[in-house]
């Protein structure tokens, strides 16, 4: 169990509602909690993975959470001035719902996702409505940029949301 699950874990009360981001790191935590004496916790997740892996486990999740006591996610890099890249999973309007809705939010960052500034090896994301792709584009060609869509890696299309929204 890495530094990060073991400091997280220790953050957890029996009772509390937490929210769980997405990815392995976090993947990971919720392992860690299905294995752990903490009782009557309620979680939910911006995740549908993380959703179904907690119910494998069977951890208690509850979709209609309002709020939370602590909302745990990942991130692809961090600064060392704590700005934080996430863009990997496509679930950011859910992710930032979440944490709004938390009394805390942590981050789980192992050491190697600390860069002095972004490296472009992780890559902005935006996710947009159809209708404002053009706009996304025409702003990132004025800052010498480029906006591309994600091609999904399931079938002959682009990347969404699980709300229909393109992921650039």
């Amino acid at each position: 169990m890495s530094k990060q699950i073991q400091a997280a874990l220790a953050m957890i009360e029996s009772g509390m509602a937490i929210s769980l981001g997405g990815g392995n790191h976090i993947k990971q935590l919720a392992q860690a909690i299905a294995a752990s004496s903490l009782t009557d916790l309620r979680i939910c997740s911006p995740s549908e993975a993380t959703i179904a892996t907690c119910r494998e486990l069977g951890l208690t999740v509850d979709l209609g959470l309002t709020g939370t006591d602590i909302a745990f996610d990942g991130c692809d890099q961090v600064t060392n001035h704590f700005e934080a890249l996430k863009s990997g999973g496509a679930i950011f309007t859910y992710e930032k719902r979440n944490a709004m809705l938390s009394r805390q939010f942590v981050l789980l960052v192992g050491e190697e996702r600390y860069v002095p500034e972004f490296d472009g090896q992780a890559p902005l994301t935006i996710e947009a409505l159809d209708v404002a792709i053009p706009l996304v584009q025409q702003v990132a060609s004025a800052f010498h940029t480029t906006a591309k869509l994600r091609q999904a890696s399931n079938y002959m299309g682009f990347t969404r949301t699980r709300d229909g929204n393109v992921v650039i």
